[in-house]
C-alpha cells in the first residue's frame, strides 16, 4: 500500500461503500492502524485507503470464525439466506445429499461468501496454503465445492478462485463427516396392517439390520401422501408403492427369509463394489498418445456424448489432476448407472501444472451419493495410493487392469 501511494495510485470508493464499511467493527481497527502509521511518520492514509484496509481485515477475520461461532450471530442477510436454500436444492438434485437441515453449514458458507464478495469486489484474494492437500484428501467434498462455485458464479458474478473452492471444501467435508459419512440409513417403514403388526415388524427389522439402518418413522400406507419422503434414505414397505426420489423395498408383512434377502442384498451391494465393476474393456486405453488435457477431454466428451463446453468449464474450474500422476475428471448426468473410462499415457502430459499419466473418468448418475458412497470412498483411496497408480500405469493389458481394480479394496 505504501509503495502504491508513493507512486500516486490511490484506491477509489463510492460514498455508499465508505458509509457501509464505516459501521463495521474492523473499520475502527483500520483507523487505529492508520493512526499508528501516521504517528510513526510512515504514511498518511486517506478515507478510501482506511476503508480498503477494513475490507482486508474483514476478509481475514471472518474466515477464521468457526462453524459454531458463526451461528451465534445472525449475520446472514436475506438474499444470502435464500441463496443458501437454492444452493442446497441444487446440490440435492445433483448428489442426493440433503444439506438443508445443516444449520452450521448454511451459516459457515454464508459468512464465507459475504467475506468473499468483499474481497473480490476490491480485487483481494485469499490464498489457501493447503490447496493440494485438501483436493487430494477430500475428493468428493472438493467436487461438490466446484459445483457450488459454478452455481454461485452467475448469481454473484465472482471470478474463479481455486483457493476459495478449497475453503468451501473444508466446510462441505465437515458437514459430510458430521451428517452423512458412515451413518445408518434413515428408513421410513410403511405398513398396510395395524399398529401392533408394525411395531413387531420394526423390532424384527432392527434385530436383523441394526448395523445398517434406523427406522426413523413408521406409518400406515394411508399417511404416505402426507409425508415428505426426501428426509429418508430408504422406504421399506409391505405394500406396493413407487418413489421417484429414493429406493423402495417391498417386503412381506411378516419378515421372512425372502424379505431378509432383499434387504441384505440392497445393503451389501452398496458396500462391495469395485472400480472395475463399471469399467468395460472397450473404455480402457493403454499407453495412449494424447498430447494435451484438451485432447483427452474432447475424446471423453465424444465417447460419452456429454457437452464438451460444460465438461471443459467444470474441469478448468475444478482441475481434478492430483499429485501422483493421476487425474480424476467427473461429471453427473441423467443415466441409470455409473460409467467409467480409463486412460494410461505413453508419457506424462502437463495437466494444469501437474504431470499426469493416468486418467480415470467417472460419469455418475444424478443423486448417486447414497447408492455409491462406498465406491467413492474407494476412489478416494486410489487417489492417495501412489503405488496403485504406478501399478496401473505399468500394466499393458486391459484384462490385467480389470483384475487389479476388482481386487483393489
Amino acid at each position: 500500500m505504501m509503495m502504491r501511494m508513493e507512486e500516486g495510485h490511490y484506491v477509489r470508493m463510492s460514498n455508499e461503500e465508505k458509509e457501509t464499511l464505516s459501521h463495521e467493527y474492523e473499520y475502527q481497527v483500520a483507523k487505529d492502524i492508520a493512526d499508528y502509521l501516521k504517528n510513526e511518520d510512515m504514511c498518511v492514509m486517506n478515507e478510501e485507503e482506511i476503508c480498503f484496509l477494513t475490507v482486508h481485515i474483514i476478509g481475514k477475520r471472518i474466515n477464521y470464525i468457526s462453524d459454531i461461532e458463526s451461528c451465534l450471530v445472525d449475520v446472514l442477510p436475506e438474499r444470502i439466506e435464500q441463496l443458501m436454500n437454492d444452493l442446497f436444492c441444487f446440490l440435492n438434485d445433483l448428489y442426493g445429499i440433503d444439506f438443508s437441515n445443516d444449520f452450521y453449514l448454511k451459516k459457515a458458507l454464508g459468512v464465507h461468501i459475504l467475506a468473499m464478495e468483499n474481497r473480490m469486489r476490491f480485487d483481494t484474494y485469499l490464498k489457501n496454503p493447503m490447496l493440494k492437500m485438501i483436493k487430494k484428501n477430500y475428493v468428493l467434498a472438493y467436487l461438490i465445492s466446484v459445483d457450488i462455485w459454478l452455481f454461485l458464479h452467475p448469481e454473484l458474478n465472482v471470478v474463479y478462485s481455486e483457493d476459495e473452492i478449497a475453503y468451501f471444501t473444508i466446510h462441505i467435508q465437515y458437514s459430510l463427516m458430521r451428517n452423512h459419512f458412515q451413518r445408518k440409513k434413515s428408513v421410513l417403514l410403511v405398513n398396510n396392517l395395524n399398529s401392533s403388526s408394525t411395531e413387531l415388524l420394526s423390532y424384527e427389522l432392527l434385530q436383523e439390520f441394526n448395523e445398517y439402518m434406523e427406522i426413523t418413522d413408521s406409518i400406515h400406507i394411508r399417511e404416505l401422501s402426507e409425508m415428505n419422503i426426501k428426509h429418508y434414505d430408504l422406504i421399506i414397505s409391505t405394500a406396493s408403492i413407487t418413489s421417484q426420489n429414493i429406493p423402495v423395498i417391498q417386503i412381506a408383512p411378516i419378515l421372512d427369509q425372502t424379505s431378509i434377502h432383499k434387504i441384505r442384498t440392497f445393503f451389501t451391494e452398496i458396500g462391495y463394489r469395485s472400480l472395475a465393476d463399471f469399467l468395460v474393456i472397450e473404455n480402457i486405453f493403454i499407453k495412449a498418445k494424447f498430447e494435451s488435457k484438451q485432447d483427452i477431454l474432447r475424446f471423453i466428451s465424444d465417447t460419452f456424448q456429454i457437452d464438451y463446453n460444460h465438461f471443459q468449464l467444470k474441469e478448468d474450474v475444478g482441475n481434478m489432476a492430483m499429485e501422483g500422476h493421476i487425474a480424476v475428471p467427473q461429471m453427473i448426468a441423467d443415466i441409470n448407472n455409473v460409467q467409467e473410462l480409463l486412460i494410461t499415457l505413453d508419457k506424462p502430459i502437463v495437466w494444469d501444472q501437474e504431470f499426469v499419466q493416468c486418467i480415470l473418468f467417472i460419469l455418475w448418475p444424478k443423486q448417486f451419493f447414497f447408492k455409491y458412497q462406498e465406491l467413492y470412498n474407494l476412489l478416494q483411496k486410489l487417489v492417495n495410493d501412489s503405488d496403485a497408480i504406478e501399478k496401473i500405469i505399468s500394466l499393458d493389458d486391459e484384462i490385467q487392469i480389470i483384475h487389479f481394480l476388482k481386487s483393489y479394496h
